[in-house]
C-alpha cells in the first residue's frame, strides 16, 4: 500500500472540480485575448476631427457679427464704412464736385468782359485800332451820324472775340441801343482780335461831366439788355474813368 501525501488532493476531488468548471462556462478564453479585442474595437471608433479654418476672408460667424453698412438706432440713420470704402466714396464725391464746377463754368452766362485800364500803352494801341475801324463804322454812322475828328466816343461794350457769333451779338447791341435813343456802330480792333460797340455820341473830353453822365445812362441801358439777353451789361470797369476813345 502506497502512502498518501498530506496536501495532495484525492482523485475524485480533481474530477469533480473539472466537471463543475465545464458546467459554469463553456470554453475558457485567456484574459489577454479579451484586452486585445477591446483595444482594437476602440481604435476603430471614429474620433472628432478639428475644424479647419478657411483660407482668406472671414468665417460665417464673423460675418454674422460684423456691423451692417446702414442701420438705424433710436430713429437715427447710421452709416458704417471700412477705410477702403470711405476712401472710394470720398474720391467719388470729389470727382462729382469737380465735374459740377466745370459744368457750371461752361453753362454760366458770360458777364461783361473785363477791359484794361486806359494806361498810356494800351490807349495808344486802342486808338491805333480805332483809326483802322473806319470801314466798319461807315454803316452805323450813316444811320445815326458821323464821328468828328478830335471828339471822344464811348466804347459801349467790347465783346470776347471777333467770331461771327460775336459780330452778330454786337449788331444786336447796336439795335438795342438805337431803340433806347443811343446810336452806335460795330468796330473791330485787329490787334486785340475783338469787336466792340462804339457810340456815335461825341464829347470834347472823355472825362467831362457830360461824358461821365452819358456813360452812366449807357450802363442803365446795359442793365435792361442783360435782363433780356443775359449776356452783356455795358458796365465800365471804372465809372470815374469810362472807356472813351478819340476819333482821329
Amino acid at each position: 500500500m502506497v502512502a498518501k501525501r498530506k496536501d495532495s488532493a484525492a482523485l475524485f476531488e480533481v474530477i469533480s472540480k473539472a466537471r463543475q468548471s465545464d458546467s459554469e462556462s463553456g470554453l475558457d478564453v485567456p484574459g489577454w485575448m479579451d484586452n486585445k479585442n477591446d483595444e482594437s474595437a476602440a481604435s476603430l471608433e471614429p474620433t472628432a476631427r478639428p475644424k479647419l479654418k478657411p483660407l482668406g476672408g472671414v468665417s460665417s460667424q464673423q460675418k454674422e457679427g460684423s456691423a451692417p453698412v446702414v442701420s438705424t438706432t433710436e430713429g437715427r440713420l447710421q452709416l458704417s464704412l471700412s477705410y477702403t470704402g470711405g476712401t472710394v466714396i470720398a474720391v467719388v464725391l470729389v470727382l462729382v464736385i469737380a465735374a459740377a464746377f466745370m459744368l457750371g463754368r461752361k453753362t454760366a452766362q458770360p458777364s461783361a468782359p473785363v477791359t484794361d485800364s486806359l494806361d498810356a500803352a494800351l490807349n495808344t494801341d486802342l486808338m491805333g485800332d480805332a483809326g483802322n475801324a473806319s470801314a466798319s463804322e461807315a454803316a452805323g454812322s450813316s444811320a445815326g451820324g458821323v464821328r468828328q475828328t478830335g471828339k471822344w466816343y464811348l466804347v459801349i461794350q467790347e465783346l470776347k472775340g471777333n467770331s461771327p457769333q460775336d459780330q452778330a451779338e454786337a449788331w444786336r447791341i447796336v439795335d438795342f441801343c438805337k431803340q433806347h435813343g443811343e446810336y452806335a456802330d460795330v468796330v473791330e480792333f485787329p490787334r486785340r482780335k475783338k469787336v466792340a460797340v462804339w457810340s456815335l455820341t461825341g464829347f470834347d473830353s472823355g472825362s467831362s461831366d457830360g461824358a461821365l453822365e452819358h456813360a452812366g445812362l449807357i450802363e442803365n441801358v446795359g442793365k435792361l439788355y442783360f435782363k433780356k439777353f443775359r449776356t452783356y451789361n455795358f458796365k465800365q470797369n471804372d465809372p470815374e474813368n469810362p472807356w472813351y476813345l478819340p476819333h482821329n
